[in-house]
């Protein structure tokens, strides 16, 4: 992923029915992990079904329904951003693992 591609605003999530039962919370993400910010919003949307997230330039604007924490949402959100990073970083050391071991 390139890292102007999470300055686009995207939507997880298709509008509720009721936008007023969202309460919404605005969450920065520091800059150095917003290139892989696209990605873990696109995996936590099945674990967050009902919230409403668009990334934007260093922050997501996220709407929660009462039911949901925001401290959980917070939680989960950053373990995801964070696997993506792993994911990522980790992926030319994956590859010549696989060359070393299985060959071409």
């Amino acid at each position: 992923m390139h890292p102007d591609d999470s300055r686009k605003p995207i939507q997880v999530n298709e509008p509720s029915e009721n936008h007023n039962t969202l309460s919404k919370f605005r969450l920065d993400i520091p800059v150095e992990l917003t290139a892989f910010l696209n990605s873990a919003v696109a995996r936590i949307g099945y674990l967050f079904p009902t919230a409403r997230i668009d990334a934007r330039d260093g922050y997501l604007e996220i709407g929660l329904p009462e039911n949901l924490d925001f401290d959980d949402f917070r939680q989960q959100l950053f373990y995801s951003i964070y696997r993506e990073k792993i994911r990522e970083e980790g992926k030319d050391s994956r590859h010549a693992l696989n060359v070393a071991v299985f060959g071409q």
